[in-house]
């Protein structure tokens, strides 16, 4: 069937040769690839680990950010341009983004750093966000959004703020939430 060895010429020993070499290779890219796995696992493992990662597009990442500084086990520090973040956006997911900050502020066992705006920076930043004419506008096209701000925080309709006032509100708490955070550390 097979011709013996001494038969066999350059040619058929050359094709032998190359199917042992790739069978062999073959085989050792299985193992490679295995381990390849085993190393992309480990380095997710040290990515979700990473104290810096990208989270996503506000609102939806106000779950993560939550779910974040949840984990925490050793330190947080935040650099925000002020601590309102989601206030008007997202309401509901601001107060428990407070809520997990104020317990890891409280919690000795965690390092807590909180950098952000001074009030001008802060007063000037709400200012692009929500120039004087898209408030008016606003309560137009975002009626449901603008409403659900004040409503959740208490504030009825004939008392709700002017421009100049709805700057004012969310400078005002911004800097109660970042003097609330220095008193805790």
């Amino acid at each position: 069937m097979f011709p013996r060895a001494k038969e066999w010429v350059g040619e058929d020993l050359l094709a032998f040769v190359a199917v042992i070499f790739a069978i062999v290779q073959f085989l050792d890219a299985r193992g490679e690839e295995k381990e390849m796995r085993e190393v992309g696992e480990r380095m997710n493992d040290v990515v979700n680990k990473m104290s810096t990662r990208g989270i996503g597009a506000f609102p939806k990442n106000m779950d993560s950010i939550i779910e974040l500084v949840k984990s925490a086990k050793h330190s947080i520090r935040i650099i925000v341009d002020y601590p309102g973040y989601g206030q008007y956006s997202a309401p509901q997911r601001h107060k428990e983004y407070l809520g997990v900050l104020s317990e890891a502020a409280a919690n000795r066992d965690i390092e807590f750093q909180l950098v952000s705006y001074d009030d001008i920076l802060t007063s000037q930043e709400s200012a692009q966000e929500f120039p004087a004419a898209n408030i008016h506008s606003m309560r137009k096209t975002d009626l449901a959004m603008f409403k659900q701000f004040f409503e959740f925080r208490g504030i009825p309709e004939t008392s709700r703020p002017s421009t100049c006032g709805f700057y004012g509100y969310f400078c005002k708490r911004s800097r109660m939430t970042t003097l609330r955070f220095w008193q805790m550390v």
